[in-house]
């Protein structure tokens, strides 16, 4: 941005390197990186009242808050790629604490309390269906080999069109259940249909119902909370005071 309108404020640098249009945690992490590791200047710019997008955080009476949009975060264990890179990016200010469980999951007039991380939730699984555990043990065999897989298909559209053809046939063969139907793939390993639906909760949260879904959106949310759920201390709104902090202390401007 070579000139900024005529009426910013004069202390105002009028030339940027980067300009970010909104504040929520896409924006304001690309922002931070750019800002520490590129040595660019960044101006993030939000028509909101307040920074953050889903990480907004209100209060009613002082002791009533509401955490609007972060529930939990998954893959933050200790030494897991994206740990690392966002206590490198906020230097360890940002405090992740697991939380025991996922959800609390209501139906057919009863409630289950799925356990944070997939072997715990095995168990727990397995411990209310006894008739179905060598089927879980199956089935988590294959909901993990089915992540790694879906996890090529993406990957594969980065490479060059032979390459990403070659992938995606192989794909095709030997994991055909990932382009399966959810529900259809679960009806064929399990006869509970108690089970059935507790093992589709997680494929809700990704948007798209078990029945009409694929297999492979399925696993790879399955895969993704392998690891359990994290909440940061201080609840969602320390995510954006943080990256705001980094973008700021690098000569950036929000």
């Amino acid at each position: 941005m070579e000139k900024g309108p005529e009426n910013w404020p004069e202390n105002w640098p009028k030339k940027w390197d980067v300009a970010v249009i909104g504040s929520g945690v896409g924006g304001l992490m690309s922002a931070a990186l750019l800002a520490k590791y590129h040595g660019k200047r960044v101006l993030v710019l939000e028509r909101h009242a307040k920074i953050g997008g889903c990480t907004h955080v209100f209060k009613r009476r002082k002791d009533y808050v509401f955490d609007v949009g972060v529930h939990y975060v998954t893959g933050l264990a200790e030494g897991s790629a994206v740990r690392t890179a966002i206590d490198s990016l906020t230097e360890g200010r940002l405090v992740w604490r697991q939380l025991p469980s996922y959800d609390h999951v209501y139906f057919s007039d009863e409630w289950y309390r799925v356990p944070s991380g997939w072997s715990e939730a095995l168990a727990y699984f397995q411990g209310l269906f006894p008739s179905e555990k060598s089927a879980l043990e199956k089935y988590a065999r294959l909901a993990e080999r089915t992540a790694r897989a879906f996890t090529w298909w993406n990957m594969a559209e980065t490479r060059s069109a032979f390459v990403e053809r070659v992938i995606k046939f192989g794909l095709r063969w030997f994991f055909r259940e990932m382009f399966e139907v959810t529900e259809v793939v679960l009806a064929r390993h399990f006869t509970d249909e108690r089970l059935k639906r507790l093992l589709t909760f997680l494929t809700e949260t990704t948007g798209v119902p078990a029945g009409v879904g694929a297999f492979g959106i399925h696993c790879s949310a399955v895969a993704s909370n392998a690891q359990g759920a994290w909440y940061p201390e201080g609840g969602g709104e320390r995510i954006s005071e943080e990256l705001a902090r980094v973008i700021v202390a690098n000569g950036g401007e929000i």
